[in-house]
């Protein structure tokens, strides 16, 4: 975690780490003021689907609603009223995700094409 004020990043040590699975090429985007949303990415084998949420204040990870197909993902998540959309690839095709911040789960755009 990279502190502001002290301009230094510091190692967190997550309570419930179990859960967690650390991966290349996932995001990240803040969703409230002490939820951070983490998703997809590659995990040096496989592509994944699985999302977490990790709690700033508490310092714990818990799962969260999967993404509809796998993803990694490499460019800017937009936040639009109360969703967030970014584009992500999987072994077949780019995709468009959408996740509702009120309701906790993604969807696909399927008439999106690259």
């Amino acid at each position: 975690m990279y502190d502001i004020e002290k301009k230094n990043w510091e190692i967190i040590n997550l309570n419930k780490k179990n859960k967690w699975v650390p991966c290349d090429l996932a995001m990240c985007y803040q969703i409230s003021p002490t939820n951070i949303l983490i998703f997809g990415g590659f995990d040096r084998q496989n592509r994944t689907n699985a999302t977490f949420i990790f709690n700033t204040s508490k310092n714990t990870i818990e799962r969260a609603s999967d993404l509809p197909t796998v993803g990694s993902f490499s460019t800017m998540v937009f936040h639009i009223e109360d969703n967030l959309y970014t584009v992500g690839w999987n072994n077949t095709k780019k995709n468009l995700y959408k996740y509702s911040i009120s309701d906790g789960f993604w969807s696909l755009d399927e008439d999106f094409t690259i």
